[in-house]
């Protein structure tokens, strides 16, 4: 009787030991979990910061491009009023009325022809 007391004994001092050494994985993996979802956490953080920072810089990329077509295009007007000035002075464009006779007198035979065919209509 005095061995099965002992070798209850000690069968129950192993599975305490066995016990014990569950509860301290399970408190090392209680601790694992935590750390991984703190971490996760963390990144989640950080992939909504990144994706804060990235429309942020494409609204400062797009204001930035918008003033720059707004200057080109005021680069261009600007360019093409002095082209269409400078074109005008250098052929020196200017109106002058003359008088149908004036005109009569300088007409050539093709114009005439083509006067008279045109007043036959």
């Amino acid at each position: 009787f005095t061995i099965n007391l002992n070798k209850i004994k000690h069968s129950v001092d192993e599975r305490k030991k066995g016990l014990e050494s569950i509860k301290q994985k399970s408190k090392s993996l209680a601790g694992e979990l935590s750390k991984l979802l703190t971490d996760e956490e963390l990144i989640s953080q950080k992939v909504i910061k990144s994706k804060e920072d990235l429309e942020e810089a494409a609204n400062v990329n797009e204001n930035y491009y918008t003033k720059k077509v707004g200057q080109l295009e005021k680069k261009i007007e600007n360019i093409l009023l002095l082209a269409e000035k400078d074109l005008s002075q250098k052929l020196n464009l200017t109106l002058i009325t003359v008088s149908y006779t004036h005109l009569r007198a300088h007409e050539t035979r093709e114009d005439l022809v083509c006067r008279l065919l045109l007043e036959k209509k």
